[in-house]
């Protein structure tokens, strides 16, 4: 047989291999122990019911478009699993951004609702160079999420919409690229939905259980190019600064031993208009039993707010005759070195004893027997 042509007809073989593997990866064959790493279809899908996100346009920092039922790529967390994709945006203007939150779409391998979603990572990368991001995140978040069926299907599975908002505002200070992965957390493996309009450097993914290191370029893995369909929420500007304040003291005088005391001090944000102080109790004095404080921590109070009032209460320590000081720490969970202190105080009485009642009665036989006061001196 002619060498060319069993040469030529391997590498037909070969081919044919390769291509029979690649559309097993992407139709998603569960017969195959590996997770897909995509779901892919040979025609557009385009979806019936679009459902609407409720934003503003001054909300939106960047949109980048609906899925277009061409594919969707595995980026999910589970136990054996942790699947990164990071999809790039351009951070513009003269001021920051300040990232709120986002949204995203999904299907998931098993056709899930919802309910199979038990939580939501959510990376940030700067790039190091043109279509290039950084190997260590600038940002992670595990914000609150709330996820919704949109009425579309993809793959037949039903799409799933998810919004992520953030406790505190993702400061993106630097103008130019930037890269954004929502990881879904989930026991089903889940597919971040793409489109194809917005494509600049294509995906990047991290994918060790496949043997995929950070970063290999996506089109080295599906040679394909994506963009992935997701929203970017919040403002521009600089975040406004709160500033804890605490008003008060506490002083308990004549406390029997055991006794339980209350009192009141206040907690305020004194800082710019429109700002957020989150704040909880950091420090109680090393005496006393049962300190607790009603309420103990705040969110989101506003200069607007005014002041809040917590009520304290400690059992007293068990000596008597005893003078005990102290103080209260209050912080800034997200700035501790803001941060204020009430002073505490607590007194237990002196206790009518044995030797003071001897002493009475003397004073008493002094005063009728005055010889007694001579002789005793």
């Amino acid at each position: 047989m002619n060498t060319n042509k069993i040469f030529k007809e391997s590498v037909i073989l070969i081919i044919t291999a390769m291509f029979l593997f690649t559309s097993i990866a992407v139709t998603a064959n569960t017969s195959n122990q590996t997770e897909p790493s995509c779901l892919s279809s040979t025609i557009s899908q385009s979806p019936s019911n679009v459902k609407p996100i409720n934003l503003s346009s001054k909300d939106v920092l960047w949109d980048n478009g609906l899925p277009d039922g061409k594919d969707g790529l595995s980026c999910w967390y589970a136990t054996g699993y942790d699947r990164i994709i990071v999809d790039d945006f351009t951070v513009s203007g003269s001021d920051p951004w300040q990232v709120t939150g986002g949204t995203y779409r999904i299907v998931t391998l098993g056709g899930g609702t919802p309910q199979v979603i038990d939580g939501v990572n959510v990376y940030f990368f700067e790039s190091t160079g043109p279509c290039q991001p950084a190997m260590t995140e600038y940002a992670f978040v595990q914000p609150s999420f709330s996820a919704s069926l949109t009425g579309n299907w993809y793959f037949d599975r039903p799409e799933i919409l998810v919004e992520v908002v953030f406790d505190q505002p993702i400061e993106l200070a630097a103008t130019g690229e930037w890269w954004v992965c929502f990881q879904t957390v989930t026991t089903d493996n889940s597919f971040w939905l793409t489109v194809k309009h917005n494509i600049n450097c294509s995906v990047f993914c991290d994918m060790p259980d496949l043997g995929y290191p950070r970063w290999t370029w996506g089109y080295n893995v599906w040679l394909d190019y994506f963009d992935v369909a997701y929203t970017l929420t919040g403002f521009t500007g600089q975040v406004a600064v709160p500033d804890l304040e605490c008003n008060g003291q506490l002083a308990w005088e004549d406390v029997v031993p055991g006794d339980t005391v209350e009192g009141t001090f206040e907690v305020s944000n004194a800082g710019e208009a429109g700002s957020l102080l989150d704040w909880e109790i950091s420090e109680v004095p090393d005496w006393g039993t049962n300190w607790t404080f009603n309420p103990d921590g705040g969110v989101g109070l506003t200069p607007e707010d005014g002041a809040v009032i917590v009520t304290v209460s400690v059992e007293a320590p068990p000596e008597e005759e005893t003078e005990y000081s102290g103080e209260i720490v209050i912080v800034n969970s997200e700035n501790p070195a803001d941060s204020c202190t009430i002073s505490v105080s607590l007194v237990t009485p002196y206790s009518c004893s044995q030797s003071t009642l001897l002493m009475q009665l003397l004073q008493l036989l002094f005063a009728r027997f005055p010889v007694l006061a001579l002789i005793f001196g």
